[in-house]
């Protein structure tokens, strides 16, 4: 019950705000998870698979609040109070890590988990499908473009991206009721298409990549399987393309593949602008390599403003408005080189391991576990989450992080599931 208000975007929720820190419907919905979670009397002992996940996790919380306080004893610019609330909204939504092995139990729950995934996946391509045929529903991007639904560009992406995933996994392996597999499928490859999402697409060629190999080493994926996963991958992955064709010519044009117009340097272009922000942000990680300037520091025009000369200098073609202003400072909006930025090298690694040592723990477990299901989609959900946190900036409480932390959880119950057959356990 408390999954799906995880995917509705803040600005469609009641909220309440106490002094600066605002709390959400999700906010509830995360905390009552997890008090049901700790509440429920069982062993702990089925955390303890999972600790080297939990450890990198809880090091990465850990040096997010050392990034916030070292921000803070600076003598740079920096909102602390506000950077605080959020570093703590992210360790919040950290604990869906923790809940998923204390509630998924059996088989027959993880099933459940991809019902209510799929389901709301579904609800979500379906406002997305109204949007872009061109009803006014849920700030709407206009007719033919691509849309958010209620959950927003990337979140949508990563939702459908992941429920996409579990469905091909549920190809590969022939684990998962038919028609779940379907609709995951459907729901998936549809909201991602209209999402319009490369970083998505990305993440689900990756996400899809691991699933064949796994399968195939089982000697579990046959040619018709493989084909079918190929037709309805492809057919998404072409889809975004074409969605977001103006764009990608843009950037084509930005690098010199093909000729500028006026438009290329007049008006703001999605990954040319990408490429300015990614520029300040490693700009920033140069000025502070080990330790970053501070958990979201570079979201502030502070941070950005003594690397406008330079970046003026590198990108002298690019529109004026796409640099960052004061009353507009953008952020780096790409998730991995803001760890760099705001976290350092030290955060940086841990965030790349928060996310991907789960992947090689949930892809190893797969190929040994009896039922490898579990651990397998939540490795695939781990990757496509990784690939949209390369089009997002490090927010916190959102669905992208609440499928990044899921997507751990859930590689520990393929991996307690592993530790049950060893054990000669039901």
């Amino acid at each position: 019950m408390a999954l799906p208000l995880l995917f509705l975007h803040v600005d469609y929720q009641p909220s309440v705000s106490i002094g600066s820190v605002g709390i959400e419907l999700s906010d509830l919905a995360v905390l009552v998870a997890v008090a049901v979670a700790l509440g429920a009397r069982r062993a702990w002992s089925r955390l303890a698979p999972g600790r080297i996940a939990y450890a990198l996790a809880g090091a990465l919380l850990a040096w997010i609040g050392l990034s916030v306080m070292l921000a803070t004893a600076s003598d740079r610019v920096y909102d602390a109070s506000t950077h605080a609330v959020s570093a703590a909204g992210f360790a919040e939504y950290a604990l869906l890590a923790v809940a998923l092995p204390l509630l998924v139990l059996r088989r027959e729950h993880v099933v459940l988990l991809g019902w209510v995934l799929t389901l709301t996946a579904a609800l979500a391509a379906f406002v997305a499908l109204l949007q872009y045929a061109g009803v006014d529903v849920f700030d709407a991007a206009g007719a033919g473009r691509r849309q958010a639904s209620f959950v927003g560009f990337h979140d949508l992406a990563v939702l459908a991206g992941a429920v996409l995933a579990l469905g091909v996994a549920g190809i590969a392996l022939g684990r998962l009721p038919q028609r779940l597999v379907v609709v995951a499928c459907a729901a998936g490859a549809v909201g991602l298409a209209l999402s319009a999402s490369v970083a998505g697409g990305a993440g689900l060629l990756a996400a899809t990549t691991l699933i064949i190999l796994v399968a195939a080493k089982r000697r579990e994926l046959s040619g018709r399987r493989l084909a079918t996963i190929a037709a309805v991958v492809g057919a998404t992955l072409v889809t975004i393309v074409g969605v977001r064709g103006g764009d990608l010519s843009q950037f084509a044009r930005f690098v010199g593949i093909i000729s500028e117009e006026r438009t290329t340097v007049e008006d703001v272009q999605t990954y040319s602008h990408r490429t300015l922000l990614a520029y300040l942000g490693v700009e920033v990680f140069r000025e502070h390599p080990l330790a970053g300037a501070g958990w979201q520091a570079s979201d502030e025009f502070a941070t950005l403003k003594p690397h406008l000369p330079a970046a003026r200098r590198e990108f002298p073609d690019l529109a004026e408005q796409a640099f960052p202003t004061a009353a507009q400072p953008y952020g780096v909006q790409n998730a991995w080189v803001q760890s760099l930025a705001d976290l350092g090298t030290v955060g940086f690694l841990l965030f790349a391991a928060t996310l991907l040592v789960p992947v090689a723990l949930g892809a190893r477990s797969a190929l040994r576990a009896a039922d490898p299901l579990a651990a397998l989609a939540g490795a695939a959900i781990l990757l496509v989450a990784a690939g949209v946190w390369a089009a997002q900036g490090l927010i916190a409480t959102t669905p992208l992080e609440a499928l990044t932390f899921l997507g751990v959880g859930l590689v520990v119950v393929g991996l307690n599931e592993n530790a049950s057959v060893r054990n000669g356990q039901p």
